[in-house]
């Protein structure tokens, strides 16, 4: 399992922080009891005095990398099979995995990506309409893969961080795309929590896909908050 990290404190790599695994607390004992390899790479840039640019492709490269890397680890003896799972803007590369990540890990399979709270539909979450670089955001938005992929999203209804509203318009467009994707609505969780809170939800999904269940759908039950219109 590939992790993708949130932004963590004053622009600071996670390799670099005071407690490295401290984004992962919530879910990693999980994860470990289940017998995964996980690996947790820093996004490029992320700890100088450069900001978070919200590039795709060069989040995919080091997720992906990341997984590749691993297959050299000594002893490890990975499997073929990976997910990805990220949080917040961690959660903005991790679904762009969905359309990216296959084409850089050959002979290996991606059975599905998972993001909780993530900064995924730009344009909104940065108060960009109508500003001239809200196209460049826009192509920077993940879209729903095609073919259909296993999708998990979780978010919380009271985040101030990642409006409700944004997640409601990405579950809107790639439903309506026809993406195998679930949402978890989170009521009454605040950004900083989702993580903690969707952590059961999220491993379950993520064991579900490794041991080959057919993944959820939940689409036609539309979102509790009114999608934002981007």
């Amino acid at each position: 399992m590939a992790w993708a990290h949130p932004v963590v404190g004053a622009n600071i790599a996670p390799s670099r922080a005071s407690d490295p695994l401290s984004t992962m607390e919530p879910w990693l004992p999980s994860a470990l009891r289940h017998g995964w390899i996980v690996v947790a790479t820093d996004f490029v840039a992320v700890g100088t005095h450069q900001q978070e640019t919200f590039v795709g492709r060069a989040e995919v490269n080091d997720i992906a990398y990341s997984v590749l890397a691993a297959r050299h680890l000594p002893d490890a003896n990975p499997g073929t099979a990976w997910v990805a799972f990220g949080e917040s803007s961690g959660g903005h590369g991790a679904l762009w995995s969905a359309s990216l990540a296959p084409n850089l890990t050959p002979g290996m399979q991606l059975l599905g990506v998972a993001a909780v709270a993530p900064v995924a539909e730009l344009v909104p979450v940065e108060r960009a309409e109508g500003k001239p670089w809200a196209p460049a955001l826009l192509a920077q938005t993940p879209p729903p893969p095609v073919p259909s992929f296993p999708t998990f999203v979780s978010q919380g209804t009271r985040d101030n961080v990642v409006p409700p509203a944004t997640t409601a318009l990405l579950q809107h467009q790639w439903c309506s795309a026809g993406s195998n994707l679930y949402v978890d609505w989170l009521n009454g969780v605040t950004h900083d929590d989702a993580i903690t809170t969707s952590a059961s939800a999220a491993m379950a999904w993520i064991e579900d896909r490794f041991r080959g269940v057919n993944a959820p759908i939940n689409c036609s039950s539309g979102s509790p908050v009114k999608a934002s219109s981007g």
